[in-house]
């Protein structure tokens, strides 16, 4: 009974009391809804973020050997097109195919698109082989290419080139055979052109 009387000589404290404690409870609510969307907005952007990642070009450059090939092979992985798409890389690759080492194409030209799934190559081993030109064949660089939307992309690279057994390559008999045969019909070709220009 004193409880109630004492409320009742006291109404305007007691008023002001549990007026506090709803303007608290207000606050600290206030402050937990605005920390659950701040939460929520984060999951949307990430949500968001990995649904882009996951629909975006993803351009690869790399060297692969078949038999006793080497292939440089620009390939798009991604699920869209790329556009623009660059490689730079160091030291410059040569291909070897040619009378005389020329710079491969992969490298040296800029392609406007690359469709999803699509692979580009080009053979680049003739002679003088690879490891005459590179005694250790180690390539580092950078593709740059652009999503469908023009956002940009830039993808660090590093190839190290082992020989295909490890150690050296050993050509077979009809291998060396078809190499002198090449390199034959390569001289042949520069005769006929020495003569023409005669």
């Amino acid at each position: 009974m004193k409880l109630i009387e004492w409320l009742n000589q006291n109404q305007g404290f007691t008023l002001t009391a549990l007026t506090f404690v709803y303007v608290i409870a207000t606050i600290v609510m206030a402050y937990l809804m605005i920390h659950s969307n701040n939460l929520s907005a984060k999951n949307i952007a990430q949500a968001l973020k990995i649904e882009k990642d996951r629909t975006r070009p993803y351009v690869m450059f790399d060297l692969q050997f078949k038999g006793f090939n080497v292939y440089a092979i620009l390939k798009n992985v991604g699920v869209t097109p790329a556009h623009n798409v660059k490689v730079n890389i160091e030291p410059e690759l040569k291909n070897t195919l040619r009378h005389s080492p020329a710079p491969c194409l992969l490298t040296t030209e800029a392609f406007g698109y690359l469709a999803p799934g699509r692979e580009m190559v080009e053979n680049i081993s003739g002679k003088p082989s690879i490891w005459d030109l590179y005694p250790e064949p180690k390539f580092s660089g950078k593709i740059t290419y652009q999503d469908t939307q023009g956002e940009k992309y830039e993808d660090v690279f590093t190839i190290n080139l082992p020989r295909p057994d490890g150690t050296a390559i050993i050509y077979s008999d009809a291998e060396k055979i078809v190499n002198e045969l090449r390199e034959l019909k390569d001289a042949v070709k520069d005769f006929e052109r020495n003569q023409r220009q005669m």
